[in-house]
């Protein structure tokens, strides 16, 4: 008895051919969230009154062979005498307000698109 395996080889051909998107996806859902959520980050920072607090919420997204990474937030390089206000996200010992927790807020109110995005990237990836 032989077996067709014809369809399985179209298959493992199609999902080696996706990965290369799937990676290229990805990275721009990882993109369009990290900028997302510096844009809320950003606002919602304004919002205390500490307008150059805002100013210095930044995001980098670097990619490496297992994938690709962001990190957002108080770049101190930016505004330097402005970015340790970000000790305002946390409160606690020596602030003398509550925590405004504008990052956590940002990033919460990203995670349906996040997840979305992610998504649609192995969507496309297949199609």
């Amino acid at each position: 008895m032989e077996f067709d395996f014809s369809e399985v080889d179209e298959l493992i051909a199609d999902l080696g051919a996706a990965e290369g998107k799937m990676a290229m996806n990805v990275a721009k859902a990882v993109e369009v969230t990290a900028r997302h959520v510096k844009d809320g980050w950003q606002e919602k920072a304004a919002r205390t009154g500490l307008t150059d607090y805002a100013s210095t919420v930044d995001y980098d997204v670097e990619h490496h062979e297992r994938g690709v990474e962001a990190e957002i937030g108080p770049n101190l390089s930016r505004r330097p005498a402005h970015a340790p206000f970000g000790l305002v996200e946390r409160g606690g010992s020596g602030v003398f307000s509550a925590p405004q927790h504008a990052g956590r807020d940002a990033l919460e109110d990203a995670k349906t698109d996040f997840v979305q995005g992610i998504l649609k990237a192995g969507t496309d990836a297949l199609s």
